[in-house]
């Protein structure tokens, strides 16, 4: 058994490791052309390094729930993947629909500032003209 402060260490290991490998990871995919894809892809590998999951059901310990995953598939088999599998896909769905609302969320708000312009760009092109009218009309008197 690991003491507490041994505990905390590996886990603050294992951060600053998965947040160098999203950093790679952030740069690997800037080349992807299609912006939903590469949120994706940086969704998929966040949620694979961040999710915890507890370390067994007598422990009190949090690991890494793609850890978990492979150690369980690995010393008790594959039905024994789903136990930290199922929540790993749990987050995932989570994260991909959070996602998906604020790419919707944050389109609306581009259409909106961009009817918003267009609006604007109206009153002043109107005003222009108003104001082009009242010069003509006072110097035509």
């Amino acid at each position: 058994m690991m003491s507490s402060e041994n505990y905390l260490l590996g886990w603050l290991v294992y951060l600053c490791g998965a947040v160098g490998l999203l950093v790679c990871w952030w740069h690997v995919t800037r080349r992807v052309p299609q912006l939903q894809w590469r949120l994706f892809l940086r969704l998929l590998v966040a949620v694979l390094l961040l999710t915890p999951y507890n370390a067994g059901p007598e422990l009190s310990e949090w690991a890494p729930a793609l850890v978990m995953t492979l150690l369980e598939g690995i010393f008790h088999g594959p039905e024994a993947m789903l136990r930290a599998g199922v929540p790993v896909l749990v987050a995932l769905l989570c994260a991909v629909l959070i996602a998906a609302l604020g790419q919707l969320g944050w389109q609306r708000w581009q259409q909106y500032r961009h009817r918003q312009q267009q609006q604007q760009d109206r009153q002043q092109a109107l005003e222009a003209e108003r104001r082009a009218l009242l010069s003509e009309s006072a110097a035509a008197e």
